[in-house]
Parts: C-alpha cells; structure tokens; sequence
C-alpha cells in the first residue's frame, strides 16, 4: 500500500501524476523525451504498459499507468473490507475452523472446511501480486538434524507440518507498474531540477 501510495500519490489537486499529465500534454518535446527515455526500462519490455509506450507515446503510458493504479488501490480496498469484517476477537469456532481447514493445515492432515484466511487469500494475492513480482521459485528442503524439529521433517512418516520441503518464491522485485511510476516521477524531479538550476544561473547572470 504504502509503495503504491508513495510512488503513485494520492488523487488531491496538485498531485504530481496530473502535473506531470499537464507538461506532456503541453510539450511535445519533453513528451518525446519522456517516451525515448522510457524506452529502455526493462518494465516496459512487454505488456500492456509497453504496448501503450509504442502505440501511443508517453502520454499513452501514462493513461495506462492510471488506470492500472486505480485498480491497484480498489483491490486493496477490497482486501481490507474483508479484513476489517472479521471478528477482532475470534470464537472457539473460528478457532477450531482455522486449526482444522484442509487448505493451509494440509501438511498436518487436516480436512476441514476452508477457513476464513484462506476464504481471502485470492484477494491478498491479487493485491500483493499487483506490487511485486518473482523471478523464479525455488525449492525449499529442510535438512535432515538428528533430533532435531528438522529430523522429523526429513521422516514423512511422521507430522511435521509446514516443516516439509515446500515451493517458495524467490527475487522479489517490483511490479511493472510500481517500476514505471519510479521512473515517470524520477524523471519529472530531474526536469524540475533543470528548470530551478536554469533559474537561478539566470539571475546569478542578470544580477
């Protein structure tokens, strides 16, 4: 949330998304700049936000960049409207449900109906997935330590639970989006910073 938020702003008057709209819209120059500079992103290698950079420049990009940033944010609020509409204080049943569900409990044989958390987990996923990505998934074995919690992971005749080798996913980087945005806002501070530099050798000259 708070990367999305950061890069991308909220929706006030002022906010730099609409400026930085406002500058392209009004010079082509600085709109071709911004396109040739976006152009060796690696977010913007595939998918609908190089699409968008090739059909249509950087302005079209920008579009595409909102959009999917207003999306980004009413899946967040989903989640939390699920979130915020469980019980702060779970019930002995919530308990039972949440030690029993076959989903996340699997790898201590349970077989009950699926819990509350896993009920929401899409939402999580949908949401998370939006901000980051993986570059691959690894395998995660856990060695076998004589006497040890390890040992009896390594014995699958025996319940270790999650203890168990599992897929993890690894090289958590940022999302296209989050990636694009980085670079649209760096990019407008570096013209800012220009333009306030070329101001003040101005009137250093003229003083």
């Amino acid at each position: 949330g708070g990367a999305v938020g950061g890069a991308a702003g909220g929706a006030a008057d002022g906010h730099w998304l609409p400026r930085l709209r406002a500058r392209l819209s009004s010079s082509l120059q600085a709109s071709e700049g911004l396109r040739e500079r976006l152009g060796g992103e690696a977010c913007l290698t595939s998918g609908s936000l190089a699409m968008a950079l090739d059909t249509g420049g950087a302005l079209a990009a920008l579009s595409t960049a909102e959009e999917e940033r207003r999306r980004v944010f009413a899946s967040r609020r989903r989640l939390l409207d699920e979130l915020d509409a469980m019980s702060p204080q779970p019930s002995e049943e919530e308990v039972l449900e949440s030690g029993s569900c076959f989903r996340c409990r699997s790898d201590w044989g349970k077989e009950g109906a699926l819990c509350a958390h896993c009920k929401r987990e899409g939402l999580y996923d949908a949401y998370f997935y939006s901000l980051f990505t993986h570059r691959r998934q690894r395998q995660v074995e856990v060695a076998a330590v004589r006497g040890g919690i390890a040992d009896s992971a390594a014995d699958p005749s025996r319940d270790a639970g999650a203890m168990r080798g599992n897929v993890g996913e690894a090289f958590l980087e940022d999302a296209p989006l989050l990636r694009l945005l980085s670079a649209l806002s760096g990019w407008l501070n570096s013209q800012a910073a220009a333009e306030a530099a070329g101001a003040a050798a101005a009137g250093a000259a003229a003083a």
